[in-house]
């Protein structure tokens, strides 16, 4: 298995890109088709990996939303949050980051989120809602 920090934003592959713009776009089916195809090309680890570099949120937010835009994976379903700040520790040796997924309601997913920054980060890291 490869490991997360493998991709980042700036070198994530081009076909990784046009995967969370299609999810962006709407076209899911579409994305899933172009997610599949890069998976068989490369394996699973790095279409994940890959894609979700791309989507990252940056230090000092939380991301919160539909899965797939979340994520960048568009096999993914339900509602999620990610943290930026904790991910950008763990890319310098930190711990893993946090991450919060398959929640039924947006609701539940930002509450999650709120709860998260609330512990881990004393309510400094803002959370924002993701949309297409």
């Amino acid at each position: 298995m490869i490991d997360i920090r493998t991709y980042t934003r700036g070198n994530a592959p081009l076909w990784a890109t046009i995967i969370t713009d299609t999810i962006r776009a709407g076209d899911l089916l579409k994305a899933r088709g172009l997610w599949m195809s890069a998976a068989a090309k490369v394996g699973a680890d790095h279409a994940v990996y890959a894609v979700a570099a791309v989507v990252e949120p940056g230090p000092g937010r939380i991301i919160v939303g539909e899965a797939p835009m979340v994520f960048g994976n568009p096999l993914r379903e339900g509602f999620a949050w990610r943290c930026g700040e904790c991910l950008h520790a763990f890319r310098r040796g930190g711990p893993d980051p946090h991450a919060g997924v398959n929640y039924k309601t947006l609701r539940g997913a930002v509450g999650a989120a709120r709860k998260h920054t609330s512990e881990e980060h004393a309510g400094a890291v803002p959370v924002k809602v993701v949309t297409r």
